[in-house]
């Protein structure tokens, strides 16, 4: 009787190759696997997404190169200022975004796992001087401009404000959705939001104290404070040039009449949480964030 011998996938000279049937299935296996692994990598992959704007028309911008340098990945805006670039690992990464005659956008941005990352980019123009030098023409802040890009919240441009020299900026941002102000004594005006439930009237905070743990309201705790007009309510954190002014755990009332409309460029207002930007979403933003930009240019 004649034995049958085993013969290994693996070749070296003087051994005897496989026969063609083993040859097949080592074929079959590897055309179901490799699709599989694909699919996996694919899954974990992010995507980096988003439209470029000018920050003088806030139109799209069309022909700008967005790249990951460290991915050797790029992509050209179309049309509608819109990009897409895929197959992104998960990590940090640095994004930038160049066209000739605007300034360069270069930021870090982390991608996830499986996310697709959403990012608006506002690119301000340059003007020539001269034949030598090139100076960047940008009064209002370029984060103002890409969380406008974003369409959330309210903003005031310095030509809004302009239209409304005589009137003060509580009155302004009394017309704002969600947003209400608090009339003191001499012209005194607290934004805060006009979300309150009844949950304030059944809290009764500790003698002295301005909150309640937990809670998102302010309380008036001594009598100066109740003299000036001030009153229990879900006061709004307000930024001044990128500081934030009432950073305590209880976000106490900020006089926004402190602030004259004609040293103002712009202004941002969100109303809720879910609007609110990431770089002013680190404290409780429940109650509206306020956000003023003092004018740089006369």
């Amino acid at each position: 009787m004649r034995r049958t011998t085993a013969r290994s996938v693996v070749f070296v000279r003087g051994m005897t190759r496989p026969n063609a049937s083993f040859t097949a299935l080592l074929l079959v296996v590897s055309t179901i696997t490799s699709p599989s692994i694909a699919t996996a990598q694919a899954k974990d992959a992010a995507i980096l997404t988003g439209k470029v704007f000018s920050d003088t028309s806030f139109k799209p911008v069309v022909g700008v190169e967005v790249t990951l340098p460290q991915l050797s990945k790029s992509a050209a805006t179309n049309e509608k200022g819109v990009f897409r670039i895929g197959d992104i690992p998960p990590g940090t990464y640095l994004v930038r975004a160049r066209r000739i005659g605007y300034l360069a956008f270069e930021e870090n941005i982390e991608f996830r796992k499986g996310k697709t990352v959403d990012q608006p980019i506002v690119l301000p123009r340059i003007s020539a001087l001269d034949s030598v030098r090139v100076v960047g023409q940008v009064y209002t802040p370029i984060s103002y401009l890409e969380h406008r890009a974003m369409g959330l919240g309210h903003f005031i441009t310095r030509e809004d404000l302009e239209k409304l020299h005589n009137i003060q900026l509580p009155s302004i941002l009394s017309q704002v959705s969600g947003a209400g102000i608090v009339f003191g004594k001499g012209n005194k005006g607290w934004i805060l939001s006009k979300r309150v439930g009844t949950r304030l009237e059944r809290m009764q905070p500790r003698r002295g104290e301005n909150g309640v743990p937990g809670q998102d309201f302010w309380f008036p705790a001594t009598d100066f404070e109740k003299g000036q007009g001030m009153v229990p309510g879900c006061y709004a954190r307000v930024y001044h040039d990128g500081s934030l002014l009432n950073a305590g755990t209880y976000a106490e009332p900020i006089d926004v009449n402190e602030f004259m409309t004609k040293n103002i460029e712009a202004i941002e207002y969100y109303a809720s949480p879910a609007q609110t930007p990431s770089r002013y979403a680190k404290l409780n933003a429940a109650c509206g964030v306020l956000v003023i930009h003092s004018r740089r240019s006369p």
